[in-house]
């Protein structure tokens, strides 16, 4: 029995000891993620953020993470119709894929490794679905088009704290797009936010 337990501690250290962690990323952004440039339209972000996230980690406190991230936001047209208003609301869901390089700072001694704060930069991409119909129902023909595709840069940072062999990260993370996903007609009704902000909160072994 002795033996038995004492295998599973060496095994548990062993572990948390690999070069990869895995776990889940929530929080909500910080703004909207379009905006409605025009009377009648309006849009609406969903204020939570959640997906899965796996970080390599690297010598000299270097860590590679990906996350996967998802989030969701509503459009309405409000329109008359025969003396009446008529809401049409249709959704959006958004799909991030955040690829950072992080750097950790101190780890030296105990303290130090307990509450490590990091920096961190690389590109994001972002997937758009649910918008099939968005062009036609607004505009009554095909000049709108939506590019349900996006890059941008992303920066952040935060501190992770190790508790037992439960790491915790509370981070904010800035993004800026490089294209409008709304071109040509929708352009002129509903616009992307290019600069978003992030407040994300890491658990992760």
């Amino acid at each position: 029995m002795f033996k038995t337990s004492l295998l599973l501690v060496v095994a548990a250290a062993a572990s948390l000891a690999q070069p990869i962690g895995l776990g889940v990323k929530g929080g909500m952004p910080l703004g909207d993620l379009f905006e409605a440039r025009t009377n009648g339209f309006d849009t609406e972000t969903k204020r939570y953020i959640i997906g899965p996230m796996l970080e390599l980690r690297l010598p000299a406190g270097l860590a590679i993470e990906v996350d996967a991230l998802y989030s969701r936001a509503n459009f309405s047209s409000v329109l008359g119709a025969a003396g009446s208003v008529i809401t049409a609301p249709f959704n959006t869901n958004s799909w991030e894929f955040p690829i950072l390089l992080k750097k950790k700072f101190g780890g030296a001694d105990a303290v130090a490794a307990s509450a490590r704060p990091y920096v961190g930069a690389g590109a994001s991409f972002r997937r758009l679905s649910g918008l099939t119909n968005i062009g036609s129902f607004i505009t009554g023909n095909r000049s709108g088009e939506v590019d349900r595709n996006n890059t941008g840069f992303v920066v952040g940072g935060g501190v992770e704290i190790k508790a037992l062999f439960i790491r915790i990260a509370p981070e904010v993370r800035f993004t800026y797009w490089g294209t409008d996903h709304f071109t040509e007609g929708l352009a002129n009704v509903f616009k992307t936010n290019k600069a978003q902000g992030q407040f994300l909160l890491g658990l992760y072994f």
